[in-house]
């Protein structure tokens, strides 16, 4: 009789998948350590949460009960709570999603009502890399930051000396150097170092130039109540002093330097509008559109015309169109408006061109 054959143990079998797996996860947790990023399996979650399936090595989702709106301020107090500092970016106050940061790693969190289950909300975790870290002062409130940039802005408890001190340690700390006005200019000639404000403090740092990171100005102005508003940025002179010319927008000039753009409208239409976000300061802005639309025959007209520090507004004529330039300042960003409206005389040639032409 042949001898029977020997099945594999089962429970073998799976001490060795499970092994498979905690050294997978191991691996990954490694990785995103390494990366800078958080390991977003190990941040708290709300009571009751019950892990889906679409979770990832950077991204977990979780279910938990209760409608988004609550849900929404229960993570805020949670992640709070756990040391995490809540932000927004500059021009995304509206935005549905949380932000947070914790020393040197960022967290993105988004919300969805869960599927089929409208008792039930679904939290979406994401890792969020920081390219531009800012220390963020203790208790800070109303705080704008772009870790991409880098900006930020928030109101600071203390007074004037006490953030500069804190800024100063605390940069240095993470591998920044104070920029002097004789440095500066060895790397920017046209640069302008000015530390002297109303009611504050300024100074400027910088990075080895292997970071590729721009240098940066801090700024600092005592409030009421014992209380500094902080403001960082890339400083002006390291900014691109004259702006290239994108792709077009249905004829109309876009710098290069932008974070969004778009038209409604285009050439064909009797009115027409562009608009762009653009990191450059507003003169520099201000010579780009006024070498461009020259180059496409616009005619920059007197009359009108406004051009303060904070303020732009110029009108255009061209020969079939009038526009109105507007540019604005917000954060370190300069927003600008170009309103086109086709003139009478060129709307009258249309309508007769479109008419039939009579056979006699």
């Amino acid at each position: 009789m042949p001898a029977p054959k020997c099945r594999p143990h089962a429970p073998a079998r799976r001490y060795v998948l499970a092994a498979f797996s905690l050294a997978w996860i191991a691996g990954a947790s490694a990785a995103m350590a390494e990366s800078g990023m958080v390991e977003v399996n190990q941040l708290p979650r709300l009571p009751d949460a019950q892990e889906t399936t679409d979770s990832q090595t950077d991204r977990v989702v979780y279910t938990v009960q209760g409608v988004v709106p609550s849900t929404v301020q229960s993570v805020k107090a949670l992640m709070t709570d756990n040391g995490w500092m809540q932000y927004v970016r500059p021009l995304e106050e509206t935005a549905t999603g949380l932000l947070f940061k914790k020393g040197v790693h960022g967290l993105s969190v988004s919300f969805t009502q869960a599927l089929g289950r409208p008792d039930r909300s679904a939290v979406h975790y994401s890792a969020n890399r920081i390219y531009a870290d800012v220390p963020f002062p203790p208790g800070a409130t109303d705080i704008v930051y772009d870790e991409r940039r880098p900006y930020f802005g928030c109101t600071a408890h203390g007074n004037t000396d006490a953030n500069l001190d804190f800024f100063n340690r605390e940069l240095a700390a993470t591998g920044w150097t104070a920029l002097s006005a004789d440095d500066a200019k060895t790397r920017w000639p046209n640069a302008a170092i000015d530390d002297k404000i109303d009611n504050g403090a300024r100074a400027y740092f910088r990075r080895d130039d292997r970071d590729r990171q721009l240098p940066i100005m801090v700024s600092l102005r005592r409030l009421d109540d014992d209380k500094t508003a902080v403001d960082i940025r890339v400083a002006p002179f390291a900014l691109p002093q004259d702006l290239q010319a994108g792709p077009d927008m249905d004829g109309l000039p876009r710098p290069d330097r932008i974070i969004n753009a778009g038209t409604t409208g285009n050439a064909t239409s009797d009115h027409r509008e562009a608009h762009a976000t653009v990191t450059a300061e507003m003169p520099t802005v201000l010579a780009f559109y006024r070498r461009e639309l020259a180059a496409r025959n616009w005619k920059e007209e007197a009359k009108g015309a406004i051009i303060t520090p904070d303020e732009v507004s110029l009108n255009f004529t061209s020969p079939e169109e009038t526009g109105t330039l507007k540019l604005g300042h917000k954060y370190d960003l300069t927003l600008v408006s170009f309103v086109m409206q086709v003139t009478p005389a060129a709307l009258a040639a249309r309508a007769r061109a479109k008419r039939p032409t009579m056979i006699s």
